[in-house]
């Protein structure tokens, strides 16, 4: 499956106007891993490992941040002890989230003098955030695409390095799937992204600084 470049463009060149409101606009490369638990009806509940590769677009201010999330996503086959077992299954989702950073001013993790100056050391800006996703999916093997909602809760911590275009994102996401072939299906995953910083870019740009 591809995705268009055109939408992420789309969002740079619509987003950076706010940039004078204090909203800076952020592009990130998400690589996440996790453990799916499914059960079937009248069955056990068994675990999937499942993969994930996202691009994110995030609007984000000084304490709150919203995100549009294009991904794709690959679940393996379960185990068939006990003479049965879920068969695996991939596709691409499209997730809306929003975030709430809990320290608007960012900690330091190391250097001195003003966090938010360039010899500062890297910074850390914990969070939490929330999403709702809608994910269109395949059995392996098979062509029947089939929809299915999802509501995903995760903490994360970004780690900003000092004069950098690009900082580090930790997240430990909790994922439920509402899908009507199974009574549950739900995951727990770690994820990990780089994220280009726009805002930082165009202002280097603008002060000769590239």
């Amino acid at each position: 499956m591809k995705i268009s470049i055109s939408l992420p463009l789309f969002f740079v060149i619509a987003f950076f106007p706010p940039q004078a409101l204090g909203l800076d606009f952020s592009q990130g490369l998400v690589l996440g891993g996790g453990t799916v638990f499914s059960r079937a009806p009248g069955f056990g509940t068994k675990p999937q490992g499942m993969v994930e590769a996202e691009l994110e677009n995030l609007l984000s201010g000084r304490s709150f941040g919203g995100a549009l999330i294009l991904g794709l996503h690959s679940a393996a086959p379960s185990g068939i002890r006990g003479g049965y077992g879920y068969r695996g299954w991939e596709g691409m989702h499209l997730r809306l989230s929003g975030e709430m950073y809990l320290s608007p001013a960012r900690r330091r993790v190391g250097g001195e003098g003003n966090p938010d100056a360039a010899s500062g050391g890297m910074l850390l800006r914990p969070g939490f955030g929330a999403a709702l996703g809608g994910f269109f999916s395949m059995y392996r093997h098979t062509e029947i695409l089939f929809f299915y909602p999802s509501l995903r809760l995760q903490p994360f911590a970004d780690l900003i390095p000092p004069r950098s275009l690009v900082r580090l994102r930790f997240a430990l996401p909790v994922e439920v799937f509402f899908r009507r072939d199974l009574d549950v299906s739900w995951a727990v995953g770690l994820g990990a992204a780089g994220v280009f910083r726009w805002d930082a870019f165009m202002e280097k740009r603008r002060r000769g600084r590239l």
